[in-house]
């Protein structure tokens, strides 16, 4: 668990966050065939706290800095990344807290709300029904 592999794989994840936004920019590629307006996609993203904070993220990690208002409100930041043992194994994960407001995410749960907030998106956009659990 070197300080290199903990950044790297803390790399790697936040390229997950910038990959999980740019499902937008399919999605508005492909909107008029898929029988929606691009703008709904912006709207999708707007609408749900999950992803304003992904688009606000994956905007940082791209461009270093925000060149509008964050979507979420909060300009959020990468406040620590750690090498952090899995219990009952011999591995290690890194893990990398946002910091959003006075709140401290993981985030590696960002990226997995970030993904079920698309879930509810697309559903909501009618591009395909949300999975029944």
């Amino acid at each position: 668990m070197s300080g290199e592999s903990i950044h790297s794989e803390a790399q790697r994840l936040l390229s997950l966050v910038v990959d999980i936004y740019n499902i937008k920019d399919a999605l508005k590629a492909e909107a008029t065939s898929l029988g929606i307006r691009p703008q709904a996609v912006e709207d999708a993203i707007n609408r749900d706290p999950r992803l304003t904070l992904i688009a606000d993220l994956a905007n940082l990690e791209k461009h270093a800095t925000l060149s509008k208002p964050p979507r979420s409100g909060i300009i959020p930041s990468v406040a620590q990344i750690v090498g952090q043992d899995v219990r009952g194994t011999t591995g290690w994960r890194s893990v990398v807290t946002i910091r959003h407001g006075t709140a401290d995410l993981d985030a590696l749960e960002v990226a997995k709300d970030g993904i079920l907030g698309w879930e509810d998106a697309l559903g909501n956009l009618g591009i395909f029904p949300p999975l029944v659990t």
